[in-house]
């Protein structure tokens, strides 16, 4: 792998560093407003981006959307994930303080996530995923996920301080499996994201996302059939004004799949998250990061004509 350039890394890690400083002062609608500023410039001047959204759009919608709906969603998602990366640094001052009148929980939270049982949390690049993670440990029920290390070590290292301000935990990629497993068997609750690409040496699976497949990790599956875990799906999204409402939470019971076979199990419970996850996205798709390189595995067999340019 080549080595980064050191110029680039000096310039991440001061502007991260100036972020945290300065945008925990702004007030609340200057950060939604630069939010949305950001986002359409990026939607705007950004061609490669825009081109990578547009095709995963294209796929995702086909005929069935014209140009100018898809082009709507993505300025959205490109809004949306400015106000992730802007929200990163403002939560870091008064955690506790903005997170309880920022966060708006539904009453599906109640019901299945915050008891005091252990659960498999499965979200995805939606909304704002880092700030769930968060809330969900601020209200009392302590979260450990798996988040993939940045290139930079040291924005890296501060991008995790943010996370572990309400006790949040972060579980180191090697051995993660194990970590989890033995979580779980404390009856501790855990987060993975599941809409990342992951090897098939890794334990990837392919499976029909939008009609084309694609690979995702089936570690949720396992290690709720393995513990015989719940799993809940979460989600949640921003307010026009910059309140976050945690307003999707369902669960699904593993018990059905425990008299299956252990890798049938694995495959069909992956399934069912992957179906409902796409049900989810379809309906409410301008939160969705859509810049995501999702469709960049090829299976074997499959017509390459069929994946996009990235693939």
């Amino acid at each position: 792998m080549a080595k980064r350039n050191p110029i680039r890394n000096v310039f991440e890690t001061a502007l991260t560093r100036l972020g945290f400083l300065i945008v925990p002062f702004f007030p609340r609608t200057l950060v939604v407003v630069l939010a949305r500023f950001f986002g359409t410039a990026a939607f705007l001047f950004s061609g490669q981006m825009r081109r990578l959204g547009r095709t995963n759009l294209d796929i995702a919608f086909g005929d069935t959307k014209t140009r100018a709906e898809k082009d709507a969603i993505l300025r959205r998602s490109f809004q949306s994930f400015a106000l992730v990366l802007l929200d990163t640094f403002w939560f870091f001052r008064h955690t506790a303080k903005r997170i309880a009148r920022h966060v708006q929980f539904a009453p599906c939270y109640e019901q299945v996530l915050f008891r005091e049982k252990r659960l498999i949390c499965v979200t995805a690049h939606y909304g704002n995923w880092e700030i769930l993670g968060m809330a969900i440990t601020w209200r009392g029920f302590p979260l450990h996920s798996v988040a993939k290390p940045l290139k930079n070590e040291v924005v890296d290292r501060l991008f995790i301080e943010a996370r572990h301000k309400t006790g949040q935990k972060i579980v180191k990629r090697e051995g993660a499996v194990r970590t989890l497993l033995r979580i779980l068997q404390q009856n501790g609750k855990i987060a993975l994201v599941m809409d990342q690409n992951t090897r098939l040496y890794e334990g990837g699976i392919f499976f029909p996302f939008f009609g084309l497949p694609a690979s995702f990790a089936s570690t949720a599956a396992a290690l709720a059939l393995k513990t015989k875990t719940d799993i809940a799906m979460c989600m949640i999204r921003p307010g026009p004004n910059g309140i976050y409402q945690a307003h999707y939470c369902t669960e699904t019971p593993v018990e059905p799949f425990l008299a299956m076979e252990p890798a049938v199990a694995t495959t069909a419970l992956t399934r069912r998250i992957i179906e409902e996850m796409e049900t989810f996205i379809r309906n409410e798709p301008e939160f969705w990061l859509w810049t995501y390189k999702r469709w960049k595995y090829i299976p074997d067999g499959e017509n390459p004509s069929r994946y996009p340019y990235y693939a």
